[in-house]
């Protein structure tokens, strides 16, 4: 949308036709930045999650594989951060904008920023 939620664009074919998950399926850059992430709902089968990184206010996507299924997600100026469901629920962070993931913390039940 680009009338604050009046009307809403397609983009299903921008995604690959992903189904985008109803629970933490969208998060949004701080500041009318423009970057948007998708999380995918990717099939149980899969060993991690895919997510969709928009910088131009979702009208080009980025498709990136993520080696955990994302749980959460936490916008930190500069940082993303997320829970994830695969190698003991750890916590994880993006210092580009979700190219490239790093776990800081295994074991993670419970964070707050």
């Amino acid at each position: 949308s680009e009338d604050y939620g009046k009307t809403f664009k397609d983009i299903t074919h921008l995604i690959n036709n992903t189904f985008i998950r109803t629970e933490f399926g969208m998060a949004i850059g701080p500041d009318n930045s423009g970057k948007v992430i998708l999380t995918g709902d990717v099939s149980g089968g899969s060993h991690g999650g895919r997510i969709f990184r928009s910088s131009d206010f979702a009208k080009n996507f980025v498709q990136t594989e993520l080696p955990f299924h994302p749980l959460g997600w936490c916008r930190v100026p500069g940082l993303v951060l997320s829970f994830g469901r695969l190698l003991q629920n750890g916590l994880w962070v993006s210092k580009d904008f979700g190219e490239k993931w790093e776990q800081i913390h295994k074991a993670v039940c419970l964070a707050k920023w």
